[in-house]
């Protein structure tokens, strides 16, 4: 498991959204160490570019305001979340 993540939370669907960044289908989550539904404001990365996003009112996709932004920097678990989507997907990060 990638470095910040303990395990992988069982998935939940959410209602049918648009990644913001790359604009893929995306209708299921999972938790980052934890199995909780996701809740407005929560973040998420995009399982097919890697992007954060966070779940806006009615659990749909948004891009991240400039205070999200700096909040997500400092996560480590998000950061090895990003990390794992991209070695997944065989992309170069930093």
């Amino acid at each position: 498991m990638a470095d910040g993540i303990k395990w992988i939370g069982e998935g939940q669907r959410v209602p049918l959204s648009f990644c913001p960044h790359c604009n893929a289908e995306l209708d299921g989550c999972s938790g980052i160490d934890n199995d909780a539904r996701p809740d407005p404001g929560d973040f998420t990365i995009c399982i097919e570019c890697g992007a954060v996003a966070a779940f806006s009112r009615g659990l749909r996709l948004r891009r991240l305001t400039k205070r999200e932004q700096r909040e997500v920097a400092g996560d480590e678990r998000v950061l090895a979340g990003v990390r794992a989507v991209l070695d997944a997907r065989g992309k170069k990060h930093c």
